[in-house]
């Protein structure tokens, strides 16, 4: 195997797993678990307005809550740093 294509598989393999890190640890689990949150009929009020204020309410408190939470995550500091290797090892 030539370098080129050591890189290339060490580029998507750091790419799959940015895109894990991000959807798992990141904003798109956040989501997921913000809507259920929103959803749980044991929390949420009946009335429709309350409803509205409950929802943001919700929004508010994960907004708060590690808004940077993914940058502490080290796995990606791995994806990034195995991007930047395989673009230096095709310069």
């Amino acid at each position: 195997m030539n370098a080129v294509a050591i890189s290339n598989k060490l580029f998507m393999a750091s790419l799959i797993l940015l895109m894990i890190v991000f959807i798992y640890h990141g904003y798109g689990w956040k989501r997921l678990l913000l809507w259920r949150r929103i959803m749980d009929k044991t929390d949420a009020p009946q009335d429709p307005n309350a409803l509205q204020d409950h929802a943001e309410d919700v929004r508010r408190s994960m907004q708060s809550d590690k808004p940077f939470a993914v940058l502490r995550n080290p796995l990606l500091w791995i994806a990034l740093a195995g991007i930047a290797v395989s673009i230096i090892i095709t310069l």
